[in-house]
């Protein structure tokens, strides 16, 4: 792939890019799955809803990491 020419892309003028060529050894720290549930100080709904938040953070995370986006 021939190299891209630096510019501003207002969503019509820039080329394709591929994800796997585009992103490669960029640094980046590797990404803790959060643990743990909320505590009985929190209503029955604060405890679902921030059980439900952790559960999507982590499904997030080995999305990504699938794709090679996160370490």
């Amino acid at each position: 792939m021939p190299p891209l020419i630096p510019h501003r892309h207002n969503g019509s003028d820039a080329p394709k890019l591929y994800f796997g060529e585009s992103m490669q050894r960029a640094p980046q720290e590797a990404v803790t799955a959060l643990s743990g549930t909320a505590g009985g100080t929190y209503t029955a709904s604060e405890q679902t809803l921030i059980n439900d938040t952790v559960t999507s953070v982590n499904d997030l995370i080995t999305k990504l990491q699938t794709l090679g986006i996160l370490e």
